[in-house]
């Protein structure tokens, strides 16, 4: 039984009461249930219907993690083009041995991961999975820049 069949369920919902509720199709929702088609490409304003009429959070009805995941890496990306910036720096590339130890002087460090729970993501371990990111990017273009 998938999620949406569970939640389904759980409400007391018939397929064609959740379809009248919803505005969803009943086949579509059998195709859903069934396997055949992917609840995470459901359109949004769908999945808000679906959450109102079966009583849940997003998250109960679709995965987030990969949506998660690529908001994550465009922001490390963008973070990354910043901290390759000198003007985004105190100190000067000169008195660094190599651009490399320069670019990731201020990504490195507690500092910055308070820098991005401060005004980036709510958690640490979020915070932890964008600065390795961020140095993970930067390292990969400063190896093309060489």
């Amino acid at each position: 039984m998938n999620r949406l069949q569970e939640l389904r369920k759980r409400t007391g919902y018939s397929q064609s009461e959740l379809s009248k509720i919803t505005g969803i199709s009943t086949k579509h929702i059998q195709g859903i249930e069934g396997g055949r088609k992917d609840l995470n490409k459901l359109a949004g304003d769908a999945v808000y219907r679906l959450t109102l009429a079966l009583r849940c959070d997003i998250e109960d009805i679709i995965d987030t993690e990969p949506l998660k995941q690529e908001t994550f890496q465009g922001l490390a990306d963008f973070l990354a083009d910043i901290e390759m910036s000198e003007s985004s720096h105190d100190d000067y590339i000169k008195d660094y041995s190599t651009p490399l130890e320069f670019y990731l002087s201020n990504a490195e460090g507690d500092g910055y991961l308070t820098y991005l729970t401060d005004n980036w993501v709510d958690t640490e371990e979020d915070a932890i999975k964008i600065q390795e990111l961020v140095i993970e990017r930067i390292t990969v273009l400063n190896n093309i820049e060489t």
